[in-house]
C-alpha cells in the first residue's frame, strides 16, 4: 500500500509533506528498521502530527 501511495499518488499531487524525510519515506523506514508493529505505532504518530506549523527535519529514532 505504501508503494502503491508513492509510486502513484504522491506523484500526481505533488511533495507536500512538511517534513524531512516525507510521511511515506519516514513510514517506509519505520517498518523497514523497527518491524511491523513498532513501525506501525511510528507511522500513526508522524500522521497525527503532520501539519504546517510541525514541519521540518524529524528522523526516525
Amino acid at each position: 500500500m505504501l508503494r502503491y501511495y508513492q509510486n502513484n499518488i504522491s506523484k500526481k499531487i505533488g511533495n507536500r509533506c512538511v517534513f524531512d524525510p516525507s510521511c511515506s519515506r519516514y513510514s517506509e523506514l519505520a517498518f523497514r528498521e523497527k518491524g511491523f508493529f513498532k513501525g506501525m505505532v511510528l507511522t500513526i504518530d508522524r500522521l497525527k502530527r503532520c501539519r504546517p506549523e510541525n514541519g521540518g527535519v524529524d528522523k526516525l529514532n
